[in-house]
Formats: structure tokens, C-alpha cells, sequence
């Protein structure tokens, strides 16, 4: 196969994964509307509670009541790793269009739901370093 066609090939499967993630890309991009906010993390425990628990743990460490019945080891949420690494837009992505096991919440929570969820992970990380 000549040098060519290699590079042709590369550009075009660089081009079509950029295409297939482009909303996950431009997600990273996203800016928090409430960061740091107390109120928001606040309302984001409570849908935590409601719908993440389960799975994921109170703490957030992948160790709630049905993790154990999954194919598989539940992210652990107390962990995330912080901006610029971990951008807050991605996580909000994954919550809203799920990923593996983890269902798509995009439709039942809205927008600032799904910020205040974030917010509320982000806490998880402060109270487990204490």
C-alpha cells in the first residue's frame, strides 16, 4: 500500500470519528452554569438519590444495591477527576446520553437538572478528601 492511500485512510477515519463524537467533543467545551453553587449541588443530592443510588452508591463509589447484580464494576463517581482532564461538559454529556449499562437521562432530567447532578458529584469528591 503506498504512503498515499496510508495517509488518505488516516484522514479518513480521523474525519469520521470526529464526526460520530463531534457532540461529545463539543461537550468538553460546555461551561457549568452554576459552578460551585451550594443550592445547585443541593437540588443535584436529591435527584442523586432519586435516580443514581441505586447503582451508584450514596457516596458515589459504584456500590449501590444493584451493582452487584451488573456485569461489570459501577464507575466510581466520588472520583471524578477535575477540569481540564475530566471537563464537566463531557460528564454531563454521559449523563444525559448514558453509556453501557447506565441509561440515557437526557429525557427525564433537564438541562439544569443534569448541571445540579453534576454539581453534585463534584461535591462527592470534597467530602470523601475529608
Amino acid at each position: 500500500m503506498n504512503a498515499r492511500r496510508v495517509i488518505a485512510l488516516a484522514l479518513l477515519a480521523i474525519v469520521g470519528s470526529a464526526l460520530v463524537y463531534r457532540d461529545l467533543v463539543a461537550s468538553a467545551f460546555d461551561s457549568n452554569p452554576f459552578p460551585g453553587s451550594v443550592q445547585s449541588a443541593t437540588r443535584g443530592k436529591l435527584l442523586y438519590e432519586k435516580h443514581c443510588v441505586v447503582c451508584h452508591g450514596l457516596s458515589g463509589r459504584g456500590d449501590g444495591p444493584a451493582a452487584k447484580a451488573m456485569a461489570g464494576a459501577m464507575d466510581d463517581l466520588s472520583d471524578l477527576p477535575p477540569p481540564p482532564i475530566f471537563p464537566d461538559g463531557v460528564i454531563v454529556y454521559r449523563i444525559a446520553h448514558g453509556k453501557n449499562l447506565m441509561p440515557a437521562w437526557g429525557n427525564t432530567l433537564t438541562r439544569n437538572d443534569l448541571w445540579d447532578l453534576l454539581n453534585h458529584l463534584r461535591s462527592l469528591k470534597r467530602a470523601s478528601a475529608t
